[in-house]
């Protein structure tokens, strides 16, 4: 469980998160999301202890992450964030390796089951085939997934996800969201700014609006357009596909989908035969008019004969 109680947040002497609290129960997953600039991943930071905060506490079960050393609150906490490691000459194997460095020892080399676990979070992120790259040479999409997969091999029972869909395609988005949906035995508190991946995937929702909790709850609480209009300053529109929330968006000035009529869909009209149709020539149709009767060219002025031409010439 991790528990976030009145987190208080200043940068140069502006307080730009105030009285954040939200908790997330063990093995459930929670989605921050809010608009750019809102302190969703500021909030994430403070969590992790990249930031300290000025007020408030963050809490990992029972103990206040601040009083767990380093180790330790690696062996507790897995992080993805946004921060690309620097383009260091090492492997893919190398850098999902790196997520075993808290069950290692200081003189210990890493063991064939750290390999193993390694080799596993690689399959489970579908980048299995990536091993040997160097991470500097792969793509923004495959970068993400292989420091997820390093997140997982780390195997912490808690993990923070700052924009994991970020450089993903959207076979991926959801591939790697469901996967982490199904970690039931890990807490999870992801920063999403899509909203209908959060309504899928997430089991609570914690909507921040310039560096305030807006609102928390369920995503059929949270999720809504009274919530999300005022906030969002943009029309809502909330039905259900694939069996979850989906929202659609528009201006202010567009008019409600749910109440605008479906544009009419013409009734076909006869038309010229599928030949014809797809710029066949018919015998009866001059070579001169042929491009004008196909579909998709201009119409062209008659090409005049070489017979035409020598009547113009003795005129």
């Amino acid at each position: 469980m991790i528990t976030v109680d009145q987190i208080r947040f200043a940068y140069d002497g502006r307080i730009t998160l105030d009285d954040i609290s939200f908790r997330a129960e063990p093995g459930t997953t929670v989605g921050l999301i809010g608009p750019n600039g809102s302190g969703k991943s500021t909030v994430l930071r403070l969590m992790y202890r990249a930031l300290r905060p000025a007020g408030g506490s963050v809490v990992i079960d029972a103990t206040p992450v601040q009083q767990l050393r380093g180790r330790d609150l690696a062996g507790r906490l897995a992080v993805v964030a946004q921060e690309a490691p620097p383009d260091t000459p090492v492997t893919v194997t190398e850098t999902v390796l790196l997520g075993r460095s808290p069950w290692v020892g200081a003189f210990q080399g890493y063991s064939r089951a750290d390999r193993i676990t390694a080799a596993a979070a690689l399959a489970r992120v579908g980048a299995r085939e990536l091993a040997e790259r160097r991470f500097a040479t792969l793509s923004g999409g495959e970068r993400q997934r292989v420091l997820i997969a390093r997140a997982l091999a780390q195997q912490a029972d808690h993990l923070l996800l700052d924009e994991p869909s970020n450089h993903l395609d959207i076979r991926y988005q959801h591939e790697l969201l469901s996967l982490v949906r199904g970690l039931h035995t890990t807490t999870t508190i992801v920063v999403l700014h899509e909203l209908n991946l959060a309504a899928r995937y997430c089991d609570r929702l914690v909507l921040l609006d310039h560096g305030r909790v807006a609102a928390a709850g369920t995503v059929a609480e949270v999720l809504t357009p009274q919530v999300l209009e005022p906030v969002y300053q943009i029309q809502v529109h909330r039905s259900r596909a694939f069996g979850a929330v989906q929202l659609l968006f528009g201006p202010a000035t567009a008019p409600d989908p749910a109440t605008e009529p479906d544009a009419p869909v013409p009734e076909p009209t006869a038309g010229p035969a599928p030949d014809a149709a797809a710029g066949a020539r018919s015998p009866e149709t001059p070579a001169a008019d042929h491009a004008a009767a196909t579909p998709g060219h201009l119409p062209r002025h008659p090409v005049p004969s070489s017979a035409d031409t020598r009547k113009a010439a003795t005129r």
